[in-house]
């Protein structure tokens, strides 16, 4: 990758902590949902044997907005810097070159928690026994010491996390991603939609009045790396902003079928920890289920117009377990929410999925 070896090669030599390093080999990596690209570089001569080129793309800032504009590669940088600052572990930053549109940071490997969780990435023998009987929870634990490190980051107003928080327009956009991308192409009735919306707008009221606290914003398992002492390390911050204090734990138990990975007593217990950890308020499970709906509503839909659009397949296999986990937390939210009961029955109609998961529903533990 003959664009990859210039920007690594004049980077290498604006480098003060890769001094005398000679550049060996340049490997694109796969990518995913991110503009950006990425690039291994094998290295010799220098305090590193590799590291990991990002070829940035000047995309518009996040989701969360904020007074100053920044493209996503600025917040990189400056969360990232935040991050290590107050001793969240990130990949470390070699060279910033925003100037020509490339960074070069740490290698942090290929193994991350939702490739531990799906057995794509098996535990090494030696890690695996400091880290317990069950390294699986011990692993995802940690994945929420590191949120609850988030939760107790001092404010700083100069600080873009502090500056931004998700919309009441952008959550509903977000939510009607499944009416439009998954629902409507599969012939949800009339009717059935109709329902659906009005509860998409009750999710999205009640989800706007909760409190506000740092959320990294994609707190999910695939932007978890697993060290190879056992340490994890955070990815893609760049979108941190202020959100409801569920979003995280939300998305990192249950995102892209984390919570079949766990199953319901792990997934129950690494829950009922949390709340004790933390000290979350008596409503936190009611919290976490009005945002686990509009999370399951958007998602379902956006890893179809993924899946069918831009010809993403992996996407596809996440949606079941979407579409369950959508059943069962309908069943659960029946008793605090009176418009589930109509969409609950025209979901249920239209899904087998959502059907099957709500025969069978988790319970929330109570902390």
């Amino acid at each position: 990758m003959e664009e990859g070896r210039k920007l690594a090669q004049e980077l290498l030599s604006r480098s003060s902590d890769l001094s005398g390093t000679r550049l060996v080999e340049v490997q694109q990596l796969a990518g995913d949902m991110s503009t950006r690209r990425f690039c291994r570089l094998a290295l010799s001569g220098g305090p590193v044997e590799s590291a990991v080129l990002i070829i940035l793309s000047g995309a518009p800032g996040p989701v969360g907005g904020g007074p100053r504009e920044l493209t996503q590669d600025d917040t990189f940088v400056e969360v990232g810097a935040f991050l290590a600052q107050h001793g969240v572990r990130v990949p470390k930053l070699f060279v910033d070159g925003r100037d020509i549109g490339a960074l070069i940071v740490e290698d942090i490997g290929t193994t991350s928690l939702l490739s531990v969780a799906q057995n794509d990435k098996p535990i090494d023998g030696r890690l695996a026994a400091t880290l317990g009987p069950d390294p699986l929870t011990t692993l995802f634990g940690k994945a929420l010491g590191i949120q609850k490190s988030l939760r107790l980051l001092p404010h700083d107003d100069q600080i873009v996390v502090f500056q931004r928080r998700t919309t009441d327009a952008q959550r509903a956009a977000q939510i009607r991603e499944f009416l439009e991308h998954y629902a409507v192409p599969r012939g949800l009735s009339s009717a059935g939609i109709a329902a659906v919306e009005r509860l998409m707008s009750v999710v999205c009221e009640r989800v706007s009045q909760h409190p506000l606290q740092v959320s990294h914003f994609d707190f999910m398992a695939s932007n978890i790396h697993v060290l190879p002492d056992g340490d994890l390390c955070l990815i893609d911050f760049q979108d941190m902003c202020l959100d409801s204090p569920a979003r995280d734990v939300v998305s990192l138990l249950n995102d892209r079928d984390s919570d079949s990975a766990l199953g319901r007593e792990r997934q129950r217990e690494l829950l009922r920890k949390y709340m004790d950890e933390v000290n979350t308020f008596p409503e936190f499970p009611q919290l976490y289920d009005e945002y686990l709906l509009l999370w399951d509503f958007r998602v379902s839909g956006r890893f179809a117009l993924l899946a069918e659009q831009r010809g993403i397949a992996r996407y596809k296999t996440w949606i079941p377990g979407t579409l369950r986990r959508l059943g069962r937390t309908l069943v659960r939210a029946k008793s605090t929410i009176p418009e589930v009961d109509e969409a609950f029955d025209a979901l249920v109609r239209f899904s087998p999925f959502i059907k099957e998961g709500s025969n069978d529903p988790w319970d929330f533990p109570v902390s």
